[in-house]
């Protein structure tokens, strides 16, 4: 069989979205026959989640996190769709194995070191849990066509061109060791579709896996929500303790400051730190699966809910735009510390109220639906 030089799966179609994982699932649902927005794909992923991550080595590295862990193949196990998954060991093993399910039209999602990836209007920090969907590639060209999640904010592109990226460049992406926080490790993911979705069944098996870690689990869940501020507190102390001149100091309080909002409110995660994107995914289901009046609290609280975390940044923001090196060092530290009370107080606020409608869905479970 002779070996393609090009080939692209011309009918996949790749449509703006929030999340990268979500909207890589989306579309890769469409592409099979199923159609669901981003939000219900989010839920029935058992997505939401809390966690805290810092390379301590490094000051202003607290990362603060909405979702589940990277991509665990949930929503599989949820619907009964068959996962397939491979972490190859070298660069040319994971490129041919990719390679040979685009020959069969299937797509391919992989995970990819946002760093490398040149198409972004500008250079992005490293972030090693990026998803994307592979969809072609031309070997003349030595480049890859792949689906994004298409913010215009970061890709500048017609809607109706392809996203290509050098080969050189997507085996760095899939290979690299630059994030602290989660690295590729060249895997990729491949969805084998069964004829028909029990989508009922799967709702109650998504609400049952997210309620179990959301309320239990010691490092992705409530439990660790409380440690925000105080792990906030030491990081912010940290930089203020350094030997950087105050310039400096001034430069990576805000840096840090600014990546907490990003974290909260932009970076893929439909704003207020995804809890937005579940209030959604409840939202559809009260409407169209379980008219259920727990599942409407939980979404009421989980709307609530969001709307703090999105003041909580909106705050955390105007704080930043206020530091600047004419502030007198002397009143630094009370500076600080005024953030941290504020987000002390939200912190309390919010914890109360996912406690609230997570509670409401354990119930929900626990009944007779």
């Amino acid at each position: 069989m002779m070996e393609l030089n090009r080939k692209v799966i011309e009918t996949f179609d790749n449509k703006p979205g929030q999340h990268c994982i979500s909207t890589s699932l989306r579309d890769i649902f469409q592409y099979n026959g199923f159609s669901f927005s981003e939000e219900m794909i989010f839920g029935l992923d058992s997505g939401l989640g809390y966690h805290l991550c810092e390379d301590t080595h490094k000051l202003g590295s607290l990362f603060v996190g909405g979702k589940s862990n990277l991509f665990e193949g949930n929503i599989c196990n949820n619907l009964g769709i068959k996962l397939i998954q491979n972490e190859p060991q070298d660069d040319m093993s994971a490129w041919l194995e990719v390679k040979e399910y685009i020959d069969k039209n299937t797509p391919v999602m992989v995970l990819a070191d946002m760093y490398y990836l040149d198409y972004f209007q500008k250079k992005q920090n490293p972030f090693g849990g990026h998803m994307i969907v592979i969809i072609g590639y031309d070997l003349e060209k030595e480049e890859v066509y792949v689906s994004e999640r298409l913010d215009d904010q970061l890709i500048e592109k017609d809607r109706n061109e392809l996203l290509s990226i050098s080969f050189s460049n997507l085996q760095l992406a899939r290979s690299s060791e630059k994030d602290y926080i989660s690295r590729p490790n060249r895997r990729w993911f491949v969805l084998e579709f069964p004829p028909e979705l029990n989508i009922k069944l799967g709702i109650k098996k998504s609400i049952k896996q997210n309620v179990e870690r959301f309320l239990n689990s010691e490092e992705n869940g409530i439990k660790n929500l409380h440690l925000f501020p105080s792990k906030l507190r030491i990081c912010l102390d940290r930089i203020l303790e350094s030997s950087l001149s105050y310039k400096e100091l001034i430069y990576e309080t805000k840096k840090q400051l600014l990546f907490i909002y990003a974290c909260i409110e932009k970076n893929g995660t439909g704003g207020g730190l995804f809890r937005k994107m579940y209030s959604g995914f409840l939202s559809e289901i009260y409407k169209n699966y379980y008219t259920d009046p727990l599942i409407y609290k939980a979404y009421h609280d989980l709307v609530v809910a969001a709307e703090k975390w999105s003041e909580l940044a909106s705050n955390i923001y105007k704080d930043v735009m206020n530091l600047n090196v004419k502030i007198p060092r002397d009143t630094l530290g009370s500076r600080i510390n005024s953030i941290c009370e504020s987000v002390n107080f939200h912190i309390r606020d919010v914890e109360n109220i996912e406690k609230q409608a997570f509670l409401s869905l354990a119930q929900w479970i626990g009944g007779d639906q």
